[in-house]
């Protein structure tokens, strides 16, 4: 659709078509289309929670910083928009703010199934092998055997226990654990 013609939908087919081409993977029409509706006097919350979403799936995090911390500022028990937060935060290097988010949102769910695969993973990258495990153990008692992050977290349990027993012949065993990671949670849902 020409940027033009943009001018013609209502806030609610203009965020109805955002929402179509961020499902269908069209992140710079969805862009267009939701930088047309932030530029509207009327703009529902919502712009800013499908803004944070392309930002981050573009890899623009400090923009996706701002629109989820103005989501969430208007509807702050949205626990996947918060867990979403935490993983832009954790994809740009910050490690410590996504735990922390993380944390909080452990407190208001303690089996909240990505935000303990996540804060996992962020621990065993960081030597915390036995948080991660504590996390992963709470995963796999809490988290039906069909979701996403049951056997993710199993995965990441046996790397992290093949990871501390050393080395195989001469070689040190160092498995990238980022492989454990699953894009499906990340920022679209």
């Amino acid at each position: 659709m020409e940027n033009s013609n943009l001018s013609i939908l209502d806030n609610e087919e203009l965020l109805c078509l955002t929402r179509w081409q961020l499902d269908q993977g069209q992140f710079g029409e969805a862009l267009i289309s939701v930088k047309h509706a932030f530029q509207r006097e009327e703009k529902s919350i919502e712009c800013y929670r499908l803004g944070a979403k392309i930002y981050a799936q573009l890899g623009l995090h400090e923009h996706a910083k701002k629109a989820f911390e103005s989501f969430l500022e208007h509807e702050p028990e949205a626990m996947v928009e918060e867990f979403q937060y935490g993983m832009v935060h954790y994809d740009s290097g910050d490690n410590e703010k996504a735990l922390d988010i993380w944390s909080d949102i452990l407190g208001k769910e303690a089996t909240y199934p990505p935000a303990l695969f996540y804060s996992a993973l962020a621990r065993a990258n960081t030597n915390e092998t036995a948080r991660a495990i504590e996390h992963l153990n709470a995963l796999i008692k809490s988290a039906p055997a069909d979701n996403l992050y049951f056997e993710r977290g199993r995965e990441l349990i046996r790397a992290i226990e093949q990871n501390e027993t050393g080395t195989i012949g001469n070689e040190e065993k160092k498995p990238s654990l980022e492989k454990y990671s699953t894009d499906d949670d990340r920022t679209i849902n």
